[in-house]
């Protein structure tokens, strides 16, 4: 069973949910690049991981 990780657009606080909604969001919502997204999902997956979460 995959469990998708819900979280905020740090830019405009809309909900997404798991990866593939999250970087087409990043990349057509705000004009990033495949690897400035990829970038971002990985930091909020390495915070949440990390414990940062609550």
């Amino acid at each position: 069973m995959q469990v998708l990780l819900s979280t905020k657009c740090r830019y405009c606080d809309i909900l997404l949910e798991g990866r593939e909604q999250f970087l087409g969001h990043m990349i057509h919502g705000h004009e990033m690049s495949v690897g400035q997204a990829e970038t971002m999902w990985k930091s909020v997956y390495s915070y949440v991981n990390d414990g940062g979460a609550d």
